[in-house]
């Protein structure tokens, strides 16, 4: 009130929030964590999925590739 007035600051009741507050913050900090990994993990296993299915259909067209020029081949000799 004023110059020569004092105020003080009980640091004891705040140690309890303050620790409760940092526990909080802790543990919404971990859910989030384990929620990235979760989704990381899903989108991984999503995406070799859809490499696999890539990977077997180029193996499906190379097939068909070769059977085209194999054919192609054939009708060229024929018509030698």
């Amino acid at each position: 009130k004023n110059a020569e007035d004092y105020y003080g600051l009980r640091y004891a009741e705040f140690v309890v929030p303050l620790v409760k507050a940092v526990q909080e913050l802790n543990e919404k900090m971990e859910s989030q964590r384990n929620a990235n990994v979760e989704n990381i993990i899903n989108e991984l296993a999503k995406l070799k999925a859809d490499n696999a299915a890539k990977d077997m259909e180029i193996s499906q067209l190379k097939e068909m590739m070769e059977k085209m020029l194999f054919r192609l081949n054939a009708l060229d000799q024929a018509g030698k």
